[in-house]
């Protein structure tokens, strides 16, 4: 990986934003994405990783978790650089996603189904009514 043309290896001597934009992009995020899950503006994140400004402490600590950096390598490049993600990974996480979804699905269902359960016993319609006949077809 390459970000305009720099090795993808921190040493010591590479910036702060250099480091900040090889985390992002080991992650495959964009910076809008990137800003909007740590709580800042797009511009504030570019300005960091431009090295026109620096990131408040706290906000180095809390960039260092969601980029899955340690704060050493973050702060002074020392230490194991990220390695980006594969597609195979994606593919992976986005399954695994899957999975979760449709299990939380079933799980919803099986919910609405008792409760429609419940109603039928608990409050039958009025004699007479297509919602009667409905619920006993």
């Amino acid at each position: 990986m390459t970000i305009s043309g720099r090795a993808d290896q921190a040493t010591p001597e590479t910036t702060l934003g250099l480091r900040i934009a090889m985390a992002r992009e080991a992650l495959g995020l964009a910076p809008v994405e990137a800003a909007h899950r740590l709580g800042v503006q797009v511009e504030t994140w570019n300005a960091w990783e431009s090295d026109s400004d620096k990131p408040r402490p706290n906000r180095l600590v809390m960039m260092a978790g969601l980029l899955g950096v340690g704060l050493t390598w973050l702060m002074a490049g020392m230490g194991p650089a990220p390695t980006p993600r594969n597609q195979e990974d994606d593919a992976s996480d986005v399954l695994r996603d899957l999975e979760v979804a449709s299990a939380e699905a079933f799980q919803s269902q099986q919910r609405v189904q008792a409760l429609v359960n419940r109603l039928r016993n608990e409050a039958p319609p009025p004699r007479g009514s297509s919602a009667q006949a409905v619920m006993e077809g």
